[in-house]
């Protein structure tokens, strides 16, 4: 079997960053005294972290313990070792919406961002974003986005539906990638590393 190297790292420090986009902007909270009149506008600061049994920062896919460190050096716990064609790995994602932001937030999008390595195996990874959600009695994960890595890295693929990330609160999502069973020799022995963003937008005034 021909094997294929494969890290996804998905770094706490690079993996998100707190939008307000498509026109949406901060709400303004007001204050008033005798004296003056003052206004402040609102924060939207989104974080966060792997977990899936690893919830310290860090990668969430790793082919070594090593290359999933977290930060302080304590290895990681789930490496996937070395990537075959038919491969294929979860892993999980909290996003969390807390202080210093003020406001509610959706979750709208994800994109990736090229580290470093071969970009072909973009066109050979298949990336599917799921959200848990109660279906019935039981809880589902259901798909919210999906296609080639090389598609996140052209720019933010959106949810088909907002997630809601309540201030104080948290957000999972799931994303699984599959390595093409067409993968040819061309990619042999090849490693890919990539950091994905989640953006957010305000809730509040924005349906």
């Amino acid at each position: 079997m021909i094997k294929k190297k494969f890290f996804l790292a998905l770094a706490v420090v690079l993996c998100t960053i707190a939008l307000v986009t498509g026109g949406t902007f901060a709400l303004f909270t007001d204050s008033t005294s005798p004296a003056d009149t003052s206004f402040t506008a609102g924060q939207l600061v989104i974080t966060s972290e792997r977990d899936a049994g690893d919830t310290v920062p860090g990668p969430m896919f790793y082919v070594t313990a090593a290359q999933g460190a977290t930060p302080s050096g304590q290895p990681g716990i789930y490496p996937t070792g070395v990537w075959a064609p038919g491969d294929f790995y979860m892993g999980t994602l909290t996003v969390y919406n807390r202080a210093p932001s003020t406001l509610d937030a959706w979750l709208v999008s994800t994109q990736a961002d090229l580290q470093s390595g071969n970009a072909a195996m973009a066109d050979k990874l298949w990336v599917e974003v799921f959200h848990p959600e109660m279906v019935g009695s039981s809880m589902t994960d259901v798909k919210i986005a999906e296609g080639w890595l090389s598609t996140f890295l052209a720019g933010p693929v959106a949810f088909n539906k907002n997630l809601p990330c309540m201030l104080g609160g948290n957000c999972q999502l799931h994303f699984k990638v599959t390595f093409d069973r067409s993968a040819g020799n061309d990619l042999q022995g090849e490693e890919l590393v990539v950091t994905f963003a989640v953006n957010a937008v305000q809730k509040k005034n924005n349906p």
